[in-house]
């Protein structure tokens, strides 16, 4: 059946790139007079998903199997005068389930769903602070900055359709390869900027407010690195979560890369225990034949999210702007409900990279918790592998306009120790097609 499903939904997800391709003219159409400028483009995603026996807390039950597509559709236009511009993305997702984990409505997304602003905002760009280079950016925008583990999604609620924040962003230019970043947040719990009859919930924390610096030092190029600190204040006076870090990618002679994260939490989040926690992300990773056509690379890692015992401070990492995953695993964050924290993850990867569209990696290792579970007599989550291919299909469909690539993700979870009501191997299956015009 999920073979027939499968071929279905890739036969489908093709003929709405295509149709869809076949009335956007290109990714970056420009409209010129001597005064101002405009561009504008569209893309689409088309995602099916197949997920089968993934764990959820570790003494119950799996979760319900979910077979379904997404299509996600955005159109984007910039207007420009000198060194002011206004960009407007709209966007909707639409969701078909083929198996669902709710009997009462299975296709709960009807077309078209939901349209909705996803970013506005404006930019004013050479201005002059202290005698520094600046960029002012005010209203709805993404903020995400480095590998994500601390700033990545401020609307986890609603998936990956939308990643925004309404902000004011002021970006400093401190050196020639240094800059620093201040920004303020306000987090919806919804978006009040919709067409449509459904109401998406983007967290599930209420409305939070956030402030953050993140500074990038490039000065010293065997040495870049850098640090930042954010804080998210909630709905109440004990709503209070600090962090603050610093990430270095040391460079060891041409052909190996080093890679060290770290960050520390304090204050207080929905209790009257304060917190103390951190993050630890260390790695290495090596060219294996840099002078070969496929680039190989091998790497290692650990990834390390403090956990809780329940004693003296409040030790579980807080996911403050990342409560998303976006570097590792769609299964690894579907069968952690308590969200990123509380985990330790040695692995490995293997990688070849044609090109920046054209590659392939296989990372493999296990998971732990960090502090076991109450009642539970085992840290171990179990070993995980994932495989991804990413590969470009039509280049330059007008002109040297326009693209269409696609991507194949598997991923596999053997249950380790830790769960006592599953045994049964979890995974998931992704194909998907990106078009931009």
């Amino acid at each position: 059946m999920r073979t027939g499903i499968l071929a279905a939904a890739m036969a489908a997800g093709c003929v709405a790139i295509t149709a869809v391709s076949q009335s956007i003219p290109d990714k970056a159409v420009e409209i010129q007079n001597p005064a101002w400028t405009m561009t504008y483009g569209a893309e689409v995603r088309f995602r099916f998903d197949d997920f089968v026996q993934v764990p959820g807390r570790w003494n119950a039950r799996p979760s319900k199997d979910v077979v379904y597509t997404r299509t996600r559709t955005r159109g984007w236009m910039e207007a420009a005068y000198g060194d002011c511009a206004l960009y407007l993305r709209a966007a909707n997702e639409w969701r078909h389930y083929f198996v669902s984990p709710s009997a009462k409505d299975p296709n709960s997304y009807h077309w078209a769903d939901e349209a909705y602003v996803d970013n506005l905002y404006l930019t004013l760009s050479g201005l002059d602070l202290m005698d520094h280079d600046t960029q002012l950016r005010i209203g709805r925008q993404d903020l995400k900055f480095g590998a994500g583990r601390v700033f990545a999604d401020a609307t986890p609620g609603d998936g990956s359709r939308s990643f925004f924040a309404d902000a004011i962003r002021a970006t400093i230019k401190t050196a020639e390869k240094s800059r620093i970043d201040l920004f303020y947040a306000y987090l919806h719990t919804e978006n009040e900027l919709t067409l449509g009859d459904q109401d998406r919930l983007l967290t599930q924390w209420g409305v939070e407010q956030a402030v953050g610096a993140y500074y990038v030092n490039g000065e010293n190029k065997q040495v870049p690195f850098k640090a930042y600190y954010v804080g998210v204040f909630g709905q109440t006076a004990m709503d209070r979560l600090n962090t603050c870090g610093m990430r270095v990618l040391p460079a060891f002679g041409d052909h190996v890369k080093g890679e060290l994260e770290t960050a520390y939490q304090f204050g207080e989040w929905q209790s009257e225990r304060n917190i103390s926690a951190y993050m630890v992300y260390g790695g290495v990773t090596g060219d294996l034949a840099s002078q070969h056509p496929c680039k190989p690379y091998a790497g290692a890692a650990v990834y390390l999210l403090s956990g809780d015992d329940g004693q003296g401070d409040d030790s579980a990492w807080k996911p403050a702007l990342a409560r998303g995953d976006t570097q590792m695993s769609e299964l690894i964050y579907r069968s952690r409900p308590e969200q990123w924290s509380n985990l330790i993850f040695p692995h490995v990867e293997l990688g070849i990279a044609m090109s920046k569209d054209h590659k392939a990696r296989l990372l493999t290792g296990m998971l732990y918790y960090d502090e076991k579970p109450v009642g539970a007599t085992s840290r171990e989550q179990g070993f995980f592998t994932m495989l991804r291919y990413d590969f470009p299909l039509v280049k330059n469909l007008f002109g040297t306009r326009g693209e269409i690539k696609g991507a194949l993700l598997g991923e596999a979870l053997i249950p380790g120790d830790l769960y006592t009501q599953n045994d049964e191997t979890a995974y998931c299956f992704r194909f998907e097609l990106n078009a931009a015009y």
